[in-house]
This record gives C-alpha cells, sequence and structure tokens, in this order.
C-alpha cells in the first residue's frame, strides 16, 4: 500500500477522499488495542481498522488508521491533537492510498500489519544466525500449536549480507502467540554454535 500525506486545508474540499490517518511517536510496545483506547478516550469515530506500520516485522513507530467514511477525517484530527502515550504527544497526518510506484514491489514485513495476514497471531522470531535452518526453529516449536496451514513457518531474507534472519510464525490463536513470546524471548539458541551474540528475540506481529 502506498499512501501520500493530504493537508488539512485540502481536508476541508469535498473532493477529499483521505480515509486514512497516520499516527506517529507510537512506542514500540503499543498494541493495536492500546491504540483503540486512546482512540475511545479521544472520541474518535468512525474506526474500521488499526494496524501498526512494520519495516522487515519491525515496529516503525508508526500505525495506520482506516476509517469507514473520509468525511470523519478532519474531526478526528482535531480530536487526536492532544493524545499522547506515557506522556509524549504522538502526531497524526491524512493518507490518501496512490497508485505503487513503477517497479514497486511489495515485501513481507514492510507496511500496515507487516503487509501479511493471521494478525495478533503471528510471532517474528529474530537476531538468529544467518545460517539457522527451519529445522532448527521448527524443533523449537515443539508443543506450540501452529496455524493449519501450509506457510506456518517463514525463514525471511531480506538481503545476502544479512549479519542476522529471522523466522515468521503463523499460530493457531493469540494466547498461542503470546505463549512463544514468553518461552523463547532472550533465550540462547545452541550457544556453544553461534556463540553468545544471537539470544533469541520475539515479538507478536499485529
Amino acid at each position: 500500500m502506498n499512501f501520500r500525506t493530504v493537508s488539512r486545508k485540502a481536508l476541508l474540499t469535498s473532493a477529499s477522499t483521505a480515509r486514512h490517518i497516520e499516527l506517529q511517536n507510537i512506542p514500540s510496545s503499543v498494541t493495536p488495542a492500546d491504540i483503540r483506547r486512546l482512540l475511545f478516550r479521544s472520541k474518535v469515530k468512525d474506526v474500521q481498522d488499526v494496524s501498526i506500520i512494520y519495516r522487515r516485522f519491525m515496529p516503525t513507530g508508526r500505525a495506520l488508521l482506516a476509517l469507514n467514511e473520509p468525511s470523519y477525517t478532519n474531526d478526528n484530527l482535531r480530536a487526536l491533537e492532544n493524545a499522547s502515550f506515557a506522556g509524549v504527544r504522538i502526531q497524526s497526518e491524512a493518507k490518501v492510498e496512490t497508485a505503487p510506484r513503477k517497479n514497486y514491489v511489495e515485501r513481507i514485513g514492510d507496511g500496515p500489519h507487516g503487509n501479511t495476514w493471521n494478525g495478533g497471531k503471528n510471532v517474528f522470531i529474530w537476531n538468529l544466525h544467518p545460517s539457522t535452518p527451519t529445522a532448527t526453529i521448527r524443533s523449537l516449536l515443539e508443543g506450540f500449536e501452529l496455524a493449519s496451514v501450509e506457510d506456518s513457518l517463514l525463514k525471511l531474507s531480506y538481503s545476502r549480507a544479512a549479519t542476522s534472519s529471522g523466522f515468521l510464525v503463523r499460530l493457531s490463536t493469540e494466547s498461542e502467540a503470546q505463549r512463544v513470546v514468553r518461552t523463547l524471548h532472550m533465550t540462547d539458541l545452541e550457544p556453544e554454535k553461534y556463540g553468545p551474540a544471537h539470544p533469541i528475540r520475539a515479538h507478536v506481529v499485529f
């Protein structure tokens, strides 16, 4: 998905079709549920979807609100003017979806919801040695209920020069995804083989 910013002045025209709002300065630990609570307190209306914006499945500090109707966008921007998380003021901008650039290829891991599905039930496992085989991670996941799909475990490689690798795991439920994170995060993966530089990092992808 590609977006461009729309000025507040342009929103006042009847021709405005901007029905997305990007939130900035969002703490990396914030979830869509946290954002929805903020929206309720701020009296933001007509929100269809709340998504965290990721880059390579890492939170970017931004989130995207999708509204049902563009007529609510300007009022919602006003409602968000004093919104904050933990005392940090968030910024908000109206966005309108645009056609993708020539030769642009959407990549899994980038954009709202990480440009994937099963939100809230996915876990990104990262900071692993580049040579970590899929079989090693699959063995770590024994006892967890993965989603009944062919691509329930994906190894992600973004460049040949990468110094670490990551895996996307699709779980059957949100609680199972949280259990994977609690169990694996900051544990050592075969330190005798990979050394102490690659403790497992894991977080839920929303």
